[in-house]
């Protein structure tokens, strides 16, 4: 340790007890704080952090007003046979499919110009 290159580069007794005390302050820390107790306590503290977001989480997917769209929403939406958003697949097209409350309900159908084109796709891998 640099305490060491101290002690030797000043033999003065002030400074040698100045050391020596720092030195057993150190191995008194040594003890106190070993490698199992920094374990266990990080341990506790991840247990206490996975308690809380276990506790949390499920409300993030709570409904109100000003909620952002959430999976629950959206899974609903998608079993109502409306499409989510995104661009839709290949050979498909996004058609209004009627207005609930102040949202536009979407659905796909097909797009006559790419449907060609998807069907040469398939008799091509067939």
């Amino acid at each position: 340790m640099d305490l060491h290159l101290y002690d030797r580069a000043d033999q003065s007794s002030e400074l040698r007890q100045e050391i020596a005390t720092l030195q057993a302050d150190i191995a008194t820390l040594q003890k106190t704080v070993s490698e199992a107790d920094i374990q266990r306590k990080l341990f506790n503290a991840l247990n206490q952090v996975a308690h809380h977001a276990n506790r949390l989480v499920p409300q993030l997917d709570a409904e109100w007003p000003e909620a952002p769209i959430t999976l629950r929403a959206m899974k609903e939406n998608a079993r109502q046979g409306f499409w989510n958003g995104a661009r839709p697949p290949i050979g498909y097209r996004v058609v209004e499919a009627g207005q609930r409350g102040a949202k536009i309900k979407k659905t796909l159908e097909i797009d006559p110009l790419q449907a060609e084109t998807v069907r040469t796709i398939y008799r091509w891998t067939n």
